[in-house]
């Protein structure tokens, strides 16, 4: 049995609902973790900071979630601001997952399944 148009636009529109919502909260975890890699970043002392390999890869995971957000989604085009919050939701994808952070795993596991991706296996 075929769904009608308007069920089908109805199932559309809720998804769109849903992808618009966690995008917004990508976007919330995103700034926050910039937010205290920052503040972390800035507290490092001096002397050792040129050659600390951690510092190093907390200013690579502060780039790489730099460029998550800049895909950000602007504009009023609904059609384009749905392209865009999927480009934004990979871009998250893209960047370092946080195994310790509860929210994070809870948005990739989210974003993996709204983009009908399949889970990835945690890393030792």
């Amino acid at each position: 049995m075929r769904t009608s148009p308007t069920a089908r636009a109805a199932r559309y529109t809720v998804r769109k609902g849903y992808l618009h919502l966690l995008t917004t909260q990508i976007h919330e975890r995103l700034t926050e973790r910039y937010r205290l890699l920052n503040t972390e970043i800035h507290s490092y002392p001096g002397p050792i900071a040129h050659c600390d390999l951690q510092l190093t890869h907390l200013l690579e995971e502060r780039q790489r979630i730099m460029k998550a957000l800049a895909e950000w989604p602007l504009g009023n085009d609904r059609d384009e601001a749905a392209l865009g919050q999927k480009r934004f939701v990979l871009a998250f994808l893209d960047t370092p997952a946080d195994i310790d952070d509860a929210i994070d795993c809870r948005l990739r596991t989210r974003a993996r399944k709204t983009l009908r991706m399949p889970e990835q296996p945690l890393k030792d």
